[in-house]
C-alpha cells in the first residue's frame, strides 16, 4: 500500500515538476543568449579597436613623415591606450 500512494504522489506532482523545469529552462536560455551578446559585442569591439589601431598607425606614419613630435606623440599615446583595451579583451594573438 505505501508503494502505491508514494507512485501516486509522485505522478501528482509532475505538471509541478514539469513547470519548474520549463522555466529553469527559459531561464538557462536567458543565460546563453546574454552570453552569446556579450561574446559578439566584444569581437565587435575587437574589430573596431583593430580598424582604430590600423588608422592610429597611419596617422603616426604621417606624424613622423612630417616631423611633428606633438603628433607623434599624441599618436603613441592613443596606440598605448588601444594596445591597453586590446589586452583587457585578450584580443593580443
Amino acid at each position: 500500500m505505501p508503494i502505491i500512494y508514494c507512485q501516486h504522489k509522485l505522478l501528482k506532482n509532475v505538471p509541478d515538476i514539469t513547470k519548474q523545469l520549463k522555466r529553469e529552462g527559459v531561464l538557462v536560455m536567458r543565460q546563453v543568449v546574454h552570453i552569446i551578446r556579450k561574446n559578439d559585442m566584444e569581437k565587435e569591439k575587437i574589430q573596431t579597436l583593430k580598424l582604430e589601431l590600423d588608422y592610429e598607425l597611419a596617422t603616426l606614419f604621417d606624424a613622423m613623415t612630417n616631423n611633428s613630435e606633438e603628433d607623434i606623440n599624441k599618436s603613441k599615446e592613443r596606440l598605448n591606450e588601444i594596445h591597453q583595451q586590446l589586452g583587457e579583451l585578450n584580443a593580443l594573438s
